[in-house]
């Protein structure tokens, strides 16, 4: 039951971060934190925190931060990889 919850929520997690970083990036530069609270709103769900990704691993940017739209994907990308990798 305890794989079951896992994989749900990972998926629920790549999930939003398809959602914020395909549909929620309105503007060149915009912050982490306020797309993902975005693409939840639009999934309509409870807030979703990455902080102990951000603190685990190394990105090149911070999620409370405003950063470059292309930063942001690419992180958004680096991380649904790394959800991807916890599932198997």
């Amino acid at each position: 039951m305890n794989k079951y919850k896992r994989l749900y929520f990972n998926n629920l997690r790549i999930k939003v971060l398809n959602i914020a970083k395909e549909e929620c990036m309105k503007e060149d530069q915009v912050m982490p934190a306020n797309i993902i609270k975005h693409a939840c709103q639009i999934l309509k769900i409870k807030g979703m925190d990455f902080s102990e990704y951000e603190k685990t691993y190394q990105f090149e940017i911070k999620f409370d931060e405003t950063c470059d739209r292309k930063k942001i994907k690419y992180c958004f990308e680096q991380l649904i990889r790394i959800i991807e990798a916890d599932s198997a």
